[in-house]
């Protein structure tokens, strides 16, 4: 007889399925009878691969079937070769992704091309690299491939070059960002843009937009085009640039498009930006140019500012103002820097603590440990934690992820093994090769490990230290991969760093590639 659950009807399951991760439908609900797999398996998944452990994107690959995914993101920026890995699982994607409607790729590494389907209609594409000659090819290969059946597409204005000579007759939602934040700093990439008429290239793209995102800047050729051209099919316009002609009275009047504008941190020009299309997504707290001054009525200004999104909120504590007349209520990462940690009461009135997820305190120049406890509590969601090591702080649970900031050598490895137990994804400095053994080998727990090698902490050149940690030199001298599959990257943008991702334990005649 069956349970009255299993009676539910196929629309209700899905609408339960809806509050579930990926991961948590699988776990929960598969292989429990035929009928619950046959409506899982029916179920249309969104798949968003970005910061998901190694285990949990294991164990969704081993499950799910690729008729039910209509979207996908893909990124290698956290774990190296993860596009790679997923591949490995769906060899043959272009024939299994058939429902496939949107793909995202982040930093995708892996040389192998992605051959998509023709059931996407919609693709983001990010790399930061800009000079890398093999991913401009990449872009050029897979717009090409798409380009009749493109509805929506995001890219960077870097890579305008390779959408020169294509068309997009199916196009109606284009974002062309200008610039990206990477590590704090803005980088400018205007300057590649300097002989592209973005307006003719539209046109050439004989596409009917509706909705158009820009990052505009002074110093290129199409911050002088004139708008009112695509007046007759745009719907939805959104613009962060740096010169006041755009405003037309058409945007305005007719169309509701209010701005605000404010004076950027270089001091080098005023930024106008489109309200509410554009979001401020990062703000240094306290500041006399917030909030900006804007066109928009006050209702929709104070929305706008306070109760959306803000991605990074930095906190400098030292040069807090009093009294504190606003709050913010959805911000995801706060960073707090000062001599001291201001009382809760103080951080409450000016942020949600509850909303906040990333945690970063490294710059608190004194924060005792019963205080940064007591923090933690307050902020129930807070997953992502950026500290200096001390050895007499207990990680809490809910930490997956753990920054430790400041030198290999100051790092206690058998204190810090108590002081863990939750972390998946640690990220540390370390002091030797030694150090790399021992955290690879006496941390189990850890599904991610990213370590960096920084001049101060070695006492031999750094780079030949680096350099001799090879994929065969780990294998040889760590017990874990000798039995586990992993992954590896190495990068030196900034200083030589290892990237280490850890799977399932190695089947018999398996070899590390």
């Amino acid at each position: 007889m069956n349970s009255s659950f299993e009676s539910l009807s196929i629309e209700l399951l899905f609408e339960l399925f809806d509050y579930l991760s990926p991961f948590d439908l699988f776990r929960i609900f598969i292989n429990l009878n035929n009928r619950l797999n046959a409506i899982v398996y029916s179920y249309p998944l969104r798949l968003d691969f970005r910061s998901i452990c190694r285990s949990k994107f294991d164990f969704i690959c081993r499950h799910l079937q690729p008729k039910q995914v209509i979207s996908l993101i893909l990124c290698d920026e956290y774990v190296p070769d993860r596009v790679k890995l997923f591949l490995n699982h769906f060899p043959h994607f272009k024939e299994q992704f058939l429902q496939l409607q949107s793909i995202t790729l982040i930093e995708a590494e892996t040389i192998t091309f992605i051959d998509l389907p023709a059931s996407v209609s919609s693709l983001s594409i990010r790399i930061y690299d800009v000079d890398d000659y093999y991913y401009e090819n990449y872009i050029s290969k897979i717009l090409s491939q798409q380009a009749k059946v493109l509805t929506h597409l995001k890219i960077d204005s870097k890579d305008l070059y390779d959408l020169i000579d294509i068309h997009f007759p199916a196009l109606t939602y284009l974002i062309i960002s200008g610039g990206y934040y990477y590590d704090g700093n803005y980088i400018d990439v205007s300057v590649l843009l300097e002989n592209i008429d973005v307006h003719s290239l539209i046109q050439q793209w004989q596409c009917f937009l509706t909705h158009l995102y820009l990052v505009i800047d002074n110093k290129i050729q199409y911050s002088t085009f004139n708008l009112d051209r695509f007046s007759h099919c745009l719907t939805h316009l959104t613009l962060h640039f740096y010169q006041e002609p755009f405003r037309s009275l058409f945007w305005l009047e007719q169309r509701h498009w209010y701005v605000g504008c404010y004076q950027d941190e270089t001091e080098k020009g005023t930024i106008i930006y489109s309200i509410p299309r554009f979001q401020t997504r990062t703000l240094k707290y306290p500041s006399a140019k917030f909030p900006h001054m804007t066109t928009a009525p006050s209702i929709i200004e104070q929305n706008f500012f306070y109760s959306s999104r803000i991605n990074y909120f930095s906190f400098d504590m030292n040069k807090l103002i009093t009294p504190v007349d606003y709050r913010f209520h959805q911000v995801k990462s706060l960073t707090l820097s000062g001599s001291s940690l201001l009382s809760l009461n103080i951080l409450s009135s000016i942020v949600d603590l509850q909303q906040v997820q990333y945690l970063d305190v490294s710059n608190i120049n004194r924060l005792l440990p019963n205080e940064l406890e007591n923090l933690i509590a307050h902020t129930p969601r807070v997953v992502h934690l950026s500290m200096k090591f001390d050895p007499l702080f207990i990680i809490p649970s809910q930490i997956r992820y753990l920054l430790l900031d400041g030198l290999g050598r100051s790092i206690s490895l058998d204190r810090l093994s108590y002081t863990i137990s939750s972390v998946e994804r640690l990220e540390i400095s370390v002091a030797s090769k030694q150090m790399i053994i021992d955290v690879i080998d006496r941390f189990n727990g850890l599904e991610n490990l990213d370590t960096y090698f920084d001049d101060g902490d070695l006492d031999d050149d750094c780079m030949t230290i680096y350099k001799g940690v090879s994929i065969d030199w780990l294998i040889k001298h760590t017990h874990r991969l000798k039995s586990y599959d992993f992954t590896c990257r190495y990068s030196r943008e900034f200083y030589p760093s290892i990237y280490l991702s850890f799977g399932d334990r190695r089947k018999e005649n398996d070899h590390q590639d």
